[in-house]
């Protein structure tokens, strides 16, 4: 797990792949200096307008390449980072994370400051017609500078159009719905029975003897090993219940797990183990929780509705993109097979889920016909993809409570007249009557 976690650091870090792509800068420095030491091939004689002027003259353009490659990268990511901030204030401060730690940033990054690492090197191995050793141009190296120099303005180019579509709203919405959708997948891969229930682990209310271990750190949790709990538990005869799950906030006198009918006082080395089972952070992860994924598209539409803002426009998006994410999670086993005798495991169900999704949203909506009408819509499309009963009174839950908003704040008959037109569809695809439309609003 520990692994797992140092992976998932440098993957949202912003020098692991840059300084990588130094590194290999400087051996591919290295290995074409080898080169033209070697070489017998006179490269300044077969292609002499490369290399007109002499050494002195490629020394100095070396070093204008170095000089321009660190200030292009300087100013051009300070510059982004800037404009970034300003969108964060309109869309969410989660823009900046995906900028962290999206893999076309690092390798301009890295693209940059490696040529310039490349120049440096190579520029000292020149030597002047005056030099002792004789004079030396690696022509090799010299032209592969070049080439890279060119090849500098079209990244720089690209970069530019990459980061101008990266600020907008489609592009940063659906970026956080694919990291999403893809979360689903890995860490939800099984498809929820037709009529299958979903029950929610709970530790047994026979046991008496409970004993809770606490955190050893503040931040969130982002990785539980559960293979070296349920060991644990094994070993220890014990029955081990996960308190704090992943992306739950801990403090130092938060229980991580409560161990029930353990015989012996829980001493440092029993919290030690536990806690080495817990990997905890100052951020959350969305490609380990699901429900940070969610959040994110949820901020982006409530920084939308807000009174300040007031782009109706922009919520509708998130709404469409988030109808993708939970008809893709209404389909999938949210908790996992059950083990017991020695771990209960603590996993979202699909009605928090949703609750997580939607209710923020619709207190903003209010008033709001087009968001209100979106959000039948989504539960539209959400229940298409699934019959499991549970499933669908919780979808049916959440149209009831769209109903009644709507009902509450829409002020003339016309809203009103649009959004239960809408509400017949949405219970026509939960299969309910027309007449339930009338029950939906006293409940």
């Amino acid at each position: 797990m520990r692994l797992k976690a140092a992976l998932m650091a440098l993957r949202t870090s912003m020098w692991f792949i840059p300084m990588l792509m130094v590194g290999g800068a400087i051996g591919l420095a290295y290995g074409c200096i080898h080169i033209d030491n070697q070489s017998t091939l006179d490269f300044a004689h077969n292609y002499p307008q490369p290399f007109a002027g002499g050494g002195a003259s490629i020394q100095l353009m070396l070093s204008a390449i170095a000089t321009s490659m660190i200030t292009v990268s300087g100013i051009t990511f300070s510059l982004t980072i800037s404009a970034l901030a300003q969108v964060s204030g309109q869309l969410t401060a989660r823009v900046l994370r995906n900028f962290m730690s999206n893999l076309t940033n690092k390798l301009v990054l890295g693209y940059f400051v490696g040529l310039f690492t490349y120049c440096l090197i190579i520029v000292r191995t020149i030597r002047l017609g005056d030099d002792a050793a004789g004079p030396f141009v690696p022509a090799l190296s010299v032209s592969l500078a070049m080439g890279l120099a060119v090849g500098g303005i079209g990244v720089l180019i690209y970069f530019i159009h990459y980061i101008a579509l990266s600020v907008q709203a489609s592009t940063v919405v659906s970026s956080v719905a694919e990291e999403a959708l893809k979360t689903i997948d890995k860490l939800y891969p099984d498809r929820l029975a037709p009529d299958a229930e979903e029950i929610v682990p709970a530790a047994p209310v026979n046991k008496r003897l409970i004993q809770f271990v606490s955190a050893g750190a503040h931040g969130y949790i982002q990785l539980i090993d559960a293979a070296r709990l349920i060991k644990f538990a094994r070993e220890n005869h014990t029955l081990v219940c996960i308190e704090a799950g992943i992306g739950d906030f801990v403090t130092p006198q938060s229980p991580l797990v409560s161990l029930i009918d353990y015989a012996h006082p829980a001493g440092q080395a029993i919290i030690d183990t536990i806690n080495q089972a817990f990997s905890i952070r100052s951020t959350r992860a969305i490609d380990e929780e699901i429900a940070f994924g969610i959040r994110q598209l949820v901020d982006v539409a409530l920084k939308a509705l807000a009174p300040a803002t007031a782009d109706t426009t922009t919520a509708v998006l998130v709404l469409d993109y988030l109808s993708a994410v939970l008809a893709q999670l209404v389909q999938r086993q949210l908790q996992p097979m059950p083990t017991p005798d020695t771990l209960i495991t603590k996993q979202p169900s699909f009605a928090t889920l949703m609750a997580g999704a939607l209710d923020q949203i619709r207190d903003m909506a209010e008033g709001n016909v087009v968001v209100l009408t979106r959000l039948l819509v989504l539960l539209q499309v959400v229940s298409r993809p699934t019959i499991n009963p549970d499933r669908r009174t919780v979808l049916l839950d959440h149209t009831r409570l769209v109903a009644q908003h709507a009902d509450a704040t829409l002020r003339t008959p016309y809203q009103r007249t649009l959004v239960y037109q809408q509400l017949m569809v949405t219970l026509s695809s939960l299969d309910q009557p027309a007449d339930a439309l009338g029950d939906l609003l006293k409940n």
